[in-house]
């Protein structure tokens, strides 16, 4: 059997409306850029169709797979069970929403040899709103000066290799996880490349990372990578 390249983990939470044009344009772009992959679908708790979509798709499409949760278990949760269970050398991640373009992710694959991790910056930030471009500069910001890393944007598609990434312990079950994974692999020395790439505007469901709940989420997991690295509190 060929080799899996890149697992594509797609955390789902109620997103009917397009979940089924992610993992249609997902396996599109594996054709356009000939690339052995694989879909895993982790729909965390959804109370619509996502799952019975998901599961049509994996019914007749070998490459789609679907993890299943009866009740939330968070984005960052459900991202890392799906790269503990991915068969590809690389893993990253799309959203159920649809707002990141499979191909300007995907594409970027033939930048990975010779780095642990690449993270796109979005070239056209216009697209979003005001407030949502405001709050992603400061939060980039003080992510920067907190842990002394030049990080352009941290809560993109990322793409690292699975061997490393599977070897980290990460504690944050919601939206900042790709914060704490990027900032361990900063220290631990991880060849980390940055290049942009665009996205597309959201078209069906609700925004869910800015919200009180996940703010109050994002704040707890912040102190706790603040005491890992300036207390040496090593995932004790």
């Amino acid at each position: 059997m060929k080799k899996i390249q890149i697992s594509v983990v797609v955390p789902a939470l109620n997103e009917e409306e397009s979940i089924g044009a992610v993992i249609s344009d997902t396996l599109d772009c594996f054709e356009r850029l000939f690339l052995n992959g694989e879909i895993i679908v982790v729909n965390d708790g959804s109370t619509d169709r996502t799952r019975l979509i998901t599961a049509k798709y994996s019914e007749t499409d070998n490459r789609v797979k679907l993890i299943n949760h009866l009740t939330p278990h968070g984005i960052g949760a459900s991202f890392m069970e799906g790269s503990a269970r991915a068969a590809g050398e690389y893993v990253t991640m799309l959203p159920g929403d649809h707002e990141n373009i499979p191909e300007e992710t995907l594409k970027l694959m033939k930048h990975m040899a010779g780095c642990d991790a690449l993270v796109p910056y979005v070239e056209n930030p216009e697209i979003r709103g005001v407030f949502r471009q405001f709050v992603s500069r400061l939060f980039t910001l003080v992510v920067n000066v907190t842990f002394l890393t030049r990080f352009r944007y941290t809560n993109g598609t990322n793409i690292y290799r699975a061997d490393i990434l599977n070897n980290l312990r990460i504690r944050s079950r919601g939206f900042f996880y790709q914060t704490e994974i990027l900032v361990k692999l900063h220290m631990n020395g991880a060849t980390i490349r940055q290049l942009p790439y665009r996205i597309s505007e959201r078209n069906a469901g609700d925004n869910k990372a800015i919200s009180f709940k996940s703010l109050k989420a994002v704040s707890n997991d912040f102190l706790y990578l603040l005491a890992y690295k300036y207390l040496n509190n090593r995932d004790r």
